[in-house]
């Protein structure tokens, strides 16, 4: 979900009364934040129950053009 985008969602449904306020940017920001401390919460939950169900942490993975093969650090050297 992208945050941002949904501040905005809402800042428009409630235009006519945000456009009042001295600064509408602080509202948006005010909502951005807010979802996404609400959005970690739920992953960190949902993280939580699914270690308490039995399931494996996920390792992280690693993407292969990110690991350095011996034939291109022959030249760093």
């Amino acid at each position: 979900m992208d945050v941002v985008q949904e501040a905005f969602i809402r800042a428009l449904n409630c235009w006519p009364r945000i456009q009042a306020y001295d600064v509408p940017e602080l509202w948006v920001r005010r909502v951005a934040i807010n979802l996404a401390v609400i959005e970690m919460r739920r992953l960190r939950r949902r993280a939580a129950a699914l270690l308490r169900l039995g399931a494996q942490r996920p390792q992280p993975q690693l993407m292969p053009q990110t690991v350095a093969s011996p034939s291109c650090c022959a030249g760093c050297r």
